[in-house]
């Protein structure tokens, strides 16, 4: 196949090993790091970490995302308006 076919196929199947891990996990816990690359871009990624079955700490990326800043900025603007319309403010 091509090399696009072959990398979906891997990342098929890297993701479906991932999934089955977590499911087999007693107990996940989760990170997210927030970064700003050099271009001035917003960051966040999710980290899974947990001990599987035989005490290896297992840890992987789940997903990285790039932030919008003005999305955030104008979900807290609206979450503090409505906030402070309900108490009183």
């Amino acid at each position: 196949g091509t090399i696009v076919s072959r990398i979906h196929s891997l990342y098929d199947g890297e993701r479906a090993r991932k999934i089955q891990l977590l499911e087999q996990a007693a107990s996940v816990a989760l990170t997210g790091d927030n970064w700003t690359s050099v271009s001035n871009d917003n960051y966040l990624g999710v980290t899974a970490h947990f001990i599987d079955n035989v005490w290896k700490l297992r840890s992987f990326a789940l997903e990285v995302k790039k932030k919008n800043i003005r999305d955030i900025q104008r979900r807290t603007v609206q979450r503090n308006s409505s906030t402070s319309q309900t108490d009183g403010r």
